[in-house]
């Protein structure tokens, strides 16, 4: 199977959209921790449909090193086909995959040291900015799949 970066690009699009109502109907039944892991899974997806415009996403939760080395080697298409703004809107996602990434294994295991479960980690304070990031980040990945897809 040949790789095609614009569909690779919009089927992880759809993978953190679908994540993002995971996470918003966590946050409804006060699910904390489920709403901070899926708003992570949502921004890793959200920052991997970027990357895919330009390579394969590598299989890591953690894209930002890998999404600002595309911002860089692409700055100037980058700006010139969304606006000078997004090299600062999508060094933000790369911010808030880095962020969140840590929690994607604190969701499921808790903090071991401590030994504390998810629950014990997570405050709806917590949830609502995890998903606050979420949803800045699936606007800030559907610009870019619709303006450096052309």
């Amino acid at each position: 199977m040949d790789y095609d970066s614009v569909e690779e690009a919009l089927y992880r699009l759809e993978v953190a959209k679908e994540h993002l109502e995971r996470a918003r109907g966590a946050l409804k039944v006060k699910d904390y921790p489920a709403c901070v892991g899926f708003s992570q899974l949502c921004i890793e997806n959200a920052a991997k449909s970027v990357i895919a415009l330009y390579r394969i996403p590598s299989w890591t939760h953690d894209p930002s090193a890998e999404l600002r080395e595309v911002i860089q080697e692409h700055q100037k298409e980058v700006s010139n086909k969304m606006g000078p703004p997004a090299i600062e809107k999508l060094s933000k996602l790369a911010q808030a995959a880095e962020t969140l990434a840590p929690e994607h294994g604190r969701v499921s295991y808790g903090d071991i040291r401590e030994r504390k479960p998810p629950k014990a980690l997570y405050t709806e304070p917590n949830a609502t900015g995890a998903l606050q990031l979420a949803e800045i980040s699936v606007i800030v990945a559907e610009e870019a799949v619709e303006y450096l897809s052309l």
